[in-house]
């Protein structure tokens, strides 16, 4: 049917087509996704560059590769910054 219509019309309408790839189940519990940034987001965050980014990210700031592209879940991100805090200079 899918294939009439396009040669028909030239457009593909899914309104009606059931469409069983790439949806999620209705059946199936939806998924929490974590809320992804790229390295741009990171950089305001830090209030640095996107190069520092990377250098940080090669040290030890957390990411996820999404293919090819790096990408970065915020909790994670806030996570990572509450952990580099620092005495604040107090003497031992």
């Amino acid at each position: 049917m899918l294939e009439k219509q396009v040669a028909r019309t030239g457009n593909v309408n899914f309104q009606n087509e059931e469409r069983s790839v790439g949806m999620l189940n209705p059946n199936n519990p939806i998924i929490s996704l974590p809320n992804l940034i790229g390295k741009r987001g990171v950089a305001e965050i830090l209030g640095c560059s996107v190069r520092q980014v990377d250098y940080l990210r090669k040290r030890s700031l957390p990411y996820i590769m999404v293919g090819s592209l790096v990408r970065f879940d915020v909790q994670q991100v806030r996570k990572w910054i509450s952990r580099q805090a620092v005495n604040g200079g107090e003497s031992k």
